[in-house]
Order: C-alpha cells, then sequence, then structure tokens
C-alpha cells in the first residue's frame, strides 16, 4: 500500500507528528509540554494522537485517570489533536481522499494489531498512510513489525529528541532538562535511551545520536540511520 504524502517535496517539515501513549505519558508526568508546543509554534509541526492513544491516556493502568486534566486542556487548546477524517484533511490530503485515507489506516493498523497494541498499532498505520514521523518508545513492537515484514515509519522519534533540540535551540535550560529527566526517574518510568537513566542530561546528551536537528545546527553529513525507523529529520524554524 502507498503512503498518502501530504508533505509537498519542497517543504521539510511535516506536517504534524503522530505520537502514542507510551512517549506522551513522560510528558504528563514531569508536567513539561514545552517540546510539544514548540512543535507546533515554532516548527508548524502538530502533535496528533488516534483515537486509541485518547482512550489509553485518559485511563491507563499504573496512573488511572490522572492525566485527564491536563489531557482535556491539550485537546482543547489544539496542543495536540485527535486524528479524524478532518484532521486529516487539514493535512494537505484532498477532502476526496481523506475518508480513503482513514480506511487505509483502518485497515493497516488492524494488521498491526495482530502483533502488537492498539495504541502503537493505529499510531504506526496512521504514521505510515499520511507519510508521517511517529514518537514511539516501544522498540519491541517496532522490532516484531519489521521480523513479521510489516513496514514501519521512516522516522519514529523518542521523547528526548524533543527534550534535546529544545536544548539545543534555547529553548529549555540544561536544569530545565535534568529536573525531566529525574521527574521520570522519580517515577520509575521507562527511560530511552537508557543513558539518560544512568547519568545526569549534560553527561548523557553527549552520548545521545539524536533524530531530530533545527537546520541552524543540523549535523553534515547526518546520520547514517542504524534502523529503517531511525532516518533523521531536520526542522526549518518559521
Amino acid at each position: 500500500m502507498d503512503a498518502l504524502s501530504p508533505i509537498p517535496p519542497e517543504v521539510a517539515n511535516p506536517a504534524a507528528l503522530v505520537c502514542d501513549a507510551d512517549a506522551l505519558i513522560q510528558f504528563f508526568v514531569a508536567k513539561q509540554f514545552v517540546p510539544l508546543q514548540v512543535l507546533r509554534n515554532r516548527y508548524g509541526v502538530q502533535p496528533i494522537i488516534v483515537p486509541e492513544v485518547e482512550l489509553e491516556l485518559r485511563w491507563t493502568r499504573r496512573y488511572k485517570s490522572t492525566f485527564v486534566p491536563d489531557l482535556t486542556k491539550a485537546l482543547a487548546t489544539g496542543l495536540l489533536k485527535v486524528c479524524d477524517v478532518s484532521l486529516i484533511a487539514t493535512l494537505g490530503v484532498p477532502a476526496t481522499l481523506a475518508a480513503t485515507a482513514v480506511q487505509q489506516v483502518q485497515d493497516l493498523g488492524a494488521r498491526f494489531a495482530l502483533h502488537g497494541g492498539d495504541g502503537e498499532s493505529y499510531t504506526h498505520a496512521t504514521a505510515l498512510t499520511l507519510g508521517l514521523p511517529a514518537l514511539s518508545h516501544d522498540r519491541a513492537a517496532l522490532d516484531v513489525f519489521t521480523e513479521k515484514g510489516l513496514p514501519v515509519p521512516k522516522t519514529v522519534l523518542r521523547v528526548y529528541d524533543l527534550i534535546v533540540i529544545c536544548h539545543r535551540t534555547g529553548v529549555l535550560t540544561t536544569a530545565q532538562c535534568e529536573a525531566f529527566r529525574k521527574a521520570l526517574d522519580a517515577a520509575n518510568e521507562r527511560i530511552f535511551p537508557s543513558v539518560f537513566r544512568r547519568m545526569s542530561y549534560a553527561n548523557a546528551v553527549a552520548q545521545f545520536s539524536p533524530r531530530l536537528f533545527d537546520s541552524a545546527c543540523a549535523p553534515s553529513p547526518l546520520p547514517v540511520p542504524e534502523t529503517p525507523f531511525a532516518h533523521t529529520i531536520v526542522l526549518k524554524a518559521f
């Protein structure tokens, strides 16, 4: 199945980032939403979620309904948007094809769901269908999908990709990044990559290989992807 491409080739920034629950939860745990705001306001990249992820955020086995107030606010302000036919039409997909795209997501998501949970399955299906990057920490699911011969998004970002780009562009201080790291550690959240659990942010970031760069500080040449889902994205600020 060919992915619909809402991004004209001359435009570098993707229109949206499709976010899975396991990664988004960490922003809710740490009460740190600046990276999502930066994506939307500085780079024009709208964080979006599939309905399955919205349900997961409203009730988790571990945190119960803790995130509902912040999630409700994020949806009300547009910081997060739920992916549906009307939203897809705003991402550059012709209105006449939006319903087709939704059906493609459902079909591909059902294939993924044979091997993984609903949240990550429909997150990756949406990213693939619309030609968008994903945000997810479920490396195990990605490995299973690739082993089964299923396609995966070219770029799957991690939470620290967003934290680091904010740090490198001066939006977040080292102290704020360390506070974020400590909040996740205190909550016993799964920190990925694990180097951020073993040492301070200042030391860990030196060993981190980002998949996301601002065009003003992107390396040349760009890193060679170590997996099928680790292609680098370079964003240009508006």
